[in-house]
């Protein structure tokens, strides 16, 4: 849909005229993905090798609609098709959406914040200690008040000499890097190379 620029509000509302969104390959939607999400619009993405080819997937994970991620551009032409023929399955889907968008982490400023800090403090705490960089888990506080283990992605750890770094490389947006670092994985310096780690 190409249209002129208009207000936030109305930018997102007209999300609402459309019933699927198609993510693209090899380089998946990042801020219109997550506004889609944001408007309650449902997205299917079939998952890339490169970072910006798995950008929709991260956001899919993080507002825990992980079904709608795809693994072959076949298997993403089926799910397309299969949910375009009965509205009501499209139907569940935006409500379920909708219902997440509250509860998930992907818009959830708050529990953002508190992971945030809490890694921001066992990173001093080991800088403090003269440790040397090592992967860790913060384990962050749901909403409902409950345990949410390996809630922080894409922490950068230095070496105390080089001082404290969080590496948040994301999505080229807030909400995106939000539902990056609710989530799960690190990603650290060891030698001068980088390492991944999944939680």
């Amino acid at each position: 849909m190409f249209a002129a620029r208009i207000a936030g509000n109305e930018y997102l509302a007209r999300y609402k005229l459309a019933g699927l969104f198609l993510d693209t390959l090899p380089y998946n939607g990042h801020a219109t993905a997550s506004d889609a999400l944001r408007a309650g619009l449902p997205l299917i993405t079939c998952l890339g090798s490169s970072f910006a080819g798995r950008v929709a997937a991260s956001l899919l994970e993080a507002v825990g609609l992980p079904e709608l991620i795809t693994h072959s551009r076949e298997d993403y032409e089926a799910l397309a098709v299969r949910l375009a023929e009965p509205p009501a399955e499209l139907a569940r889907l935006g409500n379920r959406l909708v219902a997440n968008c509250a509860t998930q982490a992907l818009f959830d400023t708050d529990r953002f914040r508190r992971n945030i800090e809490a890694a921001y403090r066992e990173m001093h705490r080991r800088q403090q200690a003269g440790e040397a960089p090592a992967d860790f888990t913060v384990r962050g506080q749901l909403r409902a008040g409950g345990s949410s283990p390996a809630s922080v992605r894409r922490l950068l750890v230095e070496t105390p000499e080089k001082g404290l770094c969080v590496e948040a490389s994301g999505w080229g947006d807030r909400r995106g890097i939000r539902g990056a670092i609710a989530g799960g994985r690190t990603r650290q310096r060891d030698g001068g190379h980088w390492r991944r780690a999944e939680a």
